[in-house]
């Protein structure tokens, strides 16, 4: 239940609610280590603020929020990240969408039953992993536009988070795109969106995507 929890950023602050202990301080999270019972340990230095030397002053542990905007480099709690595609440089883009279908039926139609039944789950469609984008036409989305008229397929990666080992990255090897339409307005920014599957790289490959912490 709580294994999601290990490794995970908190911090500590006071009874208020807004003071932050100087165990701590911003910029300066603590890492769950391990989770036993109503017993939370966690890394770094002995405790001097929330060793319960306190007088009626009790500590709460919360997850970890920075303070500054610069700070934010957490796929928990910031957008800092980027978005390319590979050959066409990275994209500022206004919004993107990943959406996994695996079609698979259970089986849980055997009358008399409040279980499913073996085998648990049957097949039906392939797995669909559909990628959407929308970002301003520029000269790299006119350039993007025109391969994709051409039916080439794309590698995409989609970061987000900022440093090292706090990031959540996605990749996909191998999209297609449909082409889209594209109406100029009158005034301001001119918005295209895309949208397409990921493939895998070959048969039996199985790269459709993948999703990972780096």
């Amino acid at each position: 239940m709580f294994s999601k929890a290990i490794g995970g950023l908190v911090m500590l602050i006071h009874s208020d609610g807004t003071t932050r202990s100087t165990d701590t301080p911003t910029g300066t999270p603590r890492k769950v280590v391990s989770v036993l019972g109503d017993v939370v340990t966690l890394d770094g230095a002995v405790f001097a603020d929330a060793d319960g030397s306190g007088l009626g002053d009790e500590m709460y542990l919360v997850y970890y929020e920075p303070t500054t905007l610069v700070a934010i480099d957490n796929p928990q709690t910031g957008l800092v990240g980027s978005f390319a595609i590979t050959g066409h440089g990275s994209f500022c883009a206004r919004s993107i969408g990943v959406n996994l279908t695996n079609d698979h039926e259970a089986a849980n139609y055997c009358y008399g039953t409040d279980s499913l039944s073996a085998p648990y789950f049957i097949p039906a469609n392939r797995m669909t992993a559909e990628i959407t984008f929308e970002a301003n036409w520029d000269e790299k989305m006119l350039a993007l536009f025109n391969s994709v008229q051409s039916f080439e397929g794309k590698e995409l990666t989609i970061v987000l988070g900022d440093a090292a080992g706090r990031r959540l990255q996605i990749d996909i090897p191998k999209a297609f795109f449909q082409i889209p339409s594209v109406a100029i307005p009158d005034t301001g920014s001119v918005p295209v969106s895309f949208s397409g599957n990921a493939y895998q790289t070959s048969i039996d490959a199985a790269d459709e995507l993948s999703v990972h912490y780096k």
